[in-house]
This record gives C-alpha cells, sequence and structure tokens, in this order.
C-alpha cells in the first residue's frame, strides 16, 4: 500500500505547489503509505506536511518499493502547449487529474519547526520599526529578461517606506535605500520569512506561490513595464 508522487525537476514553485493534492488523496487513499520525491534541491519545500508520510530527495529514492508512482514531470508542460493561451486550470489540479484524483481542497499545509521561525523573525523583527506592517520584495526572478531595473525597484521602494517596512530577498542588490536587505539564505529560511510578512511584492512565481500557501496578500507584477499602473 506504499504510493510514491515524484517530480524529477523543479522549481521551487512547482514543488510549494505539489503540496496541495495531498489531503485529497490521502481521503482517496486512508490507508496507503503516501511518499514525495523531488531533487534534493528542492526537498525541503515538502517538509513538515501533514497528509505526506514521507518527503525524500530523488537521489534516494528506490521505485520498486512502492506499489504505484506516479510522475509529475512532464504532465503540466502537455497540458498546458494544448491549452494555451488560456489556460484553465491550476497545476495542482492538472497533476490530480492525471491520476484519476478530483482536488476538492487546495491547502499547502505550510509549517515551520521552532528553530525556522526563530531565524526568520530575528532576520525582520516583527516588533521593530514602529510597527509598521512588513513589505517583502522578490525583486529578481529565475528568467533575468523579466527583471527591473534597480532604479524603477527603488522607486517603488522609496514610496511604500513611508508606511510599510520593506525587505529585499535579492542578496545581490545591497544599495537600496529605505530597504532592509536579507543575506543569503536556504530555502527553509525563505519560506518562512515569507511567512513572517505582512504583504509580498514579487517578480518572482516562486515567492508569488510561496505567498499564495500562506495566505499572504500579495501584488505579482509579471511584464508590467508602466510603473504608473
Amino acid at each position: 500500500n506504499r504510493v510514491l508522487i515524484k517530480r524529477t525537476k523543479g522549481g521551487i514553485g512547482d514543488v510549494l505547489n505539489h503540496r496541495m493534492m495531498f489531503q485529497d488523496l490521502r481521503a482517496a487513499l486512508p490507508g496507503a503509505h503516501i511518499s514525495c520525491a523531488v531533487p534534493r534541491e528542492f526537498w525541503s519545500m515538502l517538509w513538515h506536511h501533514p497528509f505526506i508520510d514521507e518527503a525524500l530527495p530523488l537521489d534516494k529514492c528506490n521505485e520498486s518499493d512502492y506499489a504505484m508512482t506516479y510522475d509529475t514531470t512532464d504532465r503540466c508542460g502537455r497540458y498546458e502547449f494544448a491549452t494555451l493561451p488560456r489556460v484553465d486550470k491550476h497545476r495542482s489540479d492538472i497533476w490530480a487529474e492525471g491520476m484519476g484524483l478530483k482536488l476538492t481542497h487546495h491547502e499547502g499545509f505550510v509549517g515551520f519547526d521552532r528553530d525556522e521561525s526563530k531565524r526568520a523573525a530575528a532576520l525582520m523583527d516583527p516588533g521593530a520599526g514602529g510597527g509598521k506592517p512588513m513589505v517583502l520584495c522578490a525583486t529578481r526572478t529565475a528568467g533575468r529578461h523579466k527583471d527591473w531595473p534597480a532604479e524603477r525597484w527603488q522607486e517603488v521602494i522609496s514610496e511604500l517606506s513611508r508606511d510599510y517596512r520593506i525587505f529585499s530577498t535579492d542578496k545581490t542588490r545591497t544599495d537600496f535605500t529605505d530597504c532592509n536587505n536579507l543575506p543569503q539564505m536556504d530555502l527553509r529560511t525563505w519560506l518562512a520569512c515569507v511567512a513572517q510578512a505582512d504583504y509580498v511584492l514579487t517578480l518572482a512565481t516562486s515567492t508569488f506561490v510561496a505567498a499564495n500557501l500562506l495566505h499572504k496578500p500579495t501584488v505579482a507584477i509579471f511584464g508590467v513595464e508602466d510603473l504608473g499602473i
């Protein structure tokens, strides 16, 4: 009764979106031992899920140990290519329906241990800054052609800093004024920092997905060129 859901590549957002499938998978297979395996660099994005019995790095996974294996890797690419430009399903639904499962819940159950929360709180002290709400800004994307120049971000940050404490997750940009530039961190600490924020402003889909799973009010900017908008 061992079931394996596996993915052979990232990215961060896709691995996080996998978390939405397991509540309904557990309801469909209440007696099964459910495992999920992804590349080692993204493995921590599956931790602390109440409906995953075993999260493991792909290199530690032996498929012969499982009665059923479902590989999500190419499922979305095929569906989205066939339905462009009007893709009508969330990726978690596409993956789930590929194994005959209809999702009725889309909760990610993102949680943290005490050390992870403490590390994030040390970086983004909620009690500092006179009680101003905190905005976390993801100022770069994996696709660099979508990035804004630093001066555009500075304009936005300076405007927002009147009423908010601003944090940037881009370790390569330390020259922003009116902004707390967060250091390089592991993925678990990054995710816990998203959880600390009151609001999120992002160019990056990974941060957009994380904020969505953590129920953070979010502005995602994909391809906007006119800051006046």
